[in-house]
């Protein structure tokens, strides 16, 4: 027997991303937070997220704003014999995923430190 609770993933249609988390139960069904980013209520059958549907989720973090965007990763280049950190301009991100881009950052600079002091 399965007991929804909040905070479950489930599935609530036959769409590759109808997933939602459950965040309160509400007249008979769920205000929950959807795959893709938003909020809405669910009821019917639900069923709970297999491991295909977990991936799937994690995938798809950065549309409900819990993960950097891939553009918005540093990148590595060697330019003029030398490596140098590109930082992608960003637009507005939430302050969890700021947190987490400003650590990229400053591991992607430690690491072109590291290339420019190796000698070949």
């Amino acid at each position: 027997m399965n007991i929804l609770s909040s905070g479950c993933i489930v599935r609530y249609g036959s769409g590759s991303t109808a997933l939602a988390r459950l965040r309160s139960p509400h007249a008979g069904g769920w205000h929950a937070d959807q795959c893709m980013g938003g909020v809405t209520f669910i009821s019917g059958s639900l069923a709970p997220a297999d491991e295909e549907d977990l991936a799937t989720w994690k995938r798809k973090a950065c549309f409900r704003g819990e993960a950097p965007w891939p553009m918005d990763l540093p990148r590595i280049r060697r330019r003029d014999g030398s490596w140098t950190v590109f930082i992608p301009s960003r637009p507005l991100r939430s302050k969890a995923v700021k947190y987490l881009l400003a650590e990229y950052d400053a591991k992607a600079q430690q690491l072109c430190d590291r290339l420019n002091n190796c000698k070949v």
